[in-house]
């Protein structure tokens, strides 16, 4: 047996695992940290409040762009430098958004912390396809997602704890300091998983188009945009819980986040429970158990937030709903990328990974539809993603069953 498919066989090893997921948990705590002190910075600033809020548009560009240029350059050039070189310039970035002594310069320090960050997220899925298969892959998958769940619980918090204390610019030089302590780590333990041999032999012209390729594969696109919608269902309920929750609730700011922390939990349990039940049941029985699930809590908070507005059922059914995309994610990630030779798998990435960004970007101004976010809008919304999901699963497993054969 070759070392590459000795290496599926056994799985990704563990402390590998949890430097990527850590690394890829850089974004919740770049765009959810410093969020408590947009007061201050605007003041610092002496601009509008939209030109804070900018800071976190162009960090969201750079993440999307990023994830597409580096994905792509990791087929032909392999994984391990791209993500030391993404982990630099993420300290970089940060640092100088640390320092930035304008508003113009913070934009510009932004963007290039978005583009660094953007590696560990899309090779951190690349890294551990290359080195896992079946549902080997979707298990440590299920593992990167439970690591990264923490983080965005951890990060509000943290960051309105350290706002009053350290400022925006303190917490800016934690974020340098996290992303350096994980450039460390990433040097003495994650190898090059991605052998000569095994990578594209094109043109960096070609390697620039080779994302959009994959997207000729059915089973592929599909997968792909299963992953996708489901994080559509869950980035719906983040964009709009805050004016839900609070707004249209009356729960305050430490009530919001526990409140956030018991949907996060959600995702940590099911995405622990899919790690555990993979290998005692096929990926099709855990995703058709995750796509009830989820339709089942998006439905139900539509139709709750639709006949009666109340807080304790609007958070039970989105806690739902987020168990059921804990199942589902890790498992359609594993099926797309598993569809692709081992030289497209970083452009499968890259592909997934952009999408990620352009359902983040479209789907703030989705739930607004009508004029304020309500529980109904945001719950409308999930439903859509959801019916999208399950229809993009179908097509998948048809589309796979087609190709075998």
């Amino acid at each position: 047996m070759s070392k590459a498919n000795s290496s599926s066989a056994e799985g990704t090893p563990l402390n590998i695992v949890i430097v990527v997921a850590c690394l890829t948990g850089a974004s919740p705590l770049a765009t959810d940290m410093y969020l408590a002190a947009f007061p201050a910075m605007r003041s610092e600033f002496g601009v509008s409040s939209g030109a804070v809020q900018l800071t976190i548009t162009l960090f969201m560009l750079g993440f999307g762009v990023g994830q597409y240029l580096i994905g792509a350059l990791s087929d032909l050039w392999g994984r391990r430098g791209l993500l030391l070189g993404g982990t630099v310039l993420a300290v970089a970035g940060s640092v100088l958004a640390a320092v930035a002594p304008t508003i113009e310069l913070l934009w510009l320090a932004r963007l290039i912390q978005g583009l660094g960050t953007a590696s560990g997220a899309v090779l951190g899925r690349a890294i551990v396809a290359d080195t896992s298969r079946g549902f080997r892959l979707a298990k440590q998958l299920s593992l990167m997602m439970m690591i990264q769940g923490v983080l965005p619980i951890v990060a509000p918090v943290l960051g309105s704890l350290l706002a009053g204390v350290i400022g925006w610019r303190g917490i800016m030089w934690v974020i340098a300091g996290y992303s350096a302590i994980l450039l460390v780590f990433a040097i003495f333990i994650v190898p090059e998983t991605l052998p000569g041999e095994r990578r594209a032999r094109i043109s960096v012209g070609r390697a620039m188009t080779a994302p959009l390729d994959v997207l000729r594969s059915g089973p592929f696109l599909c997968f792909a945009l299963g992953f996708v919608t489901a994080f559509g269902v869950l980035f719906s309920y983040i964009s709009g819980s805050s004016f839900v929750l609070q707004s249209v609730f009356g729960l305050s700011q430490t009530s919001y986040g526990l409140v956030f922390a018991i949907n996060a939990l959600a995702m940590i349990t099911g995405s622990s429970l899919n790690a555990r039940l993979l290998g005692h049941y096929k990926q099709r029985q855990l995703i058709k158990v995750g796509e009830i699930t989820l339709l089942t809590g998006c439905t139900a908070t539509a139709l709750g937030a639709l006949i009666h507005p109340n807080i304790v059922l609007f958070v039970a059914t989105v806690t739902m709903a987020s168990l059921g995309v804990a199942f589902v994610m890790p498992n359609m990630t594993s099926l797309a990328l598993a569809s692709l030779s081992g030289d497209k798998q970083g452009s499968g990435s890259a592909m997934i990974g952009t999408g990620q960004s352009l359902v983040a970007a479209s789907t703030a101004p989705l739930v607004q539809i009508g004029g304020a976010v309500s529980p109904l809008s945001v719950g409308a919304v999930m439903l859509c993603f959801s019916l999208l999901t399950v229809c993009a699963v179908t097509f998948g497993f048809r589309s796979a069953t087609s190709a075998a054969s």
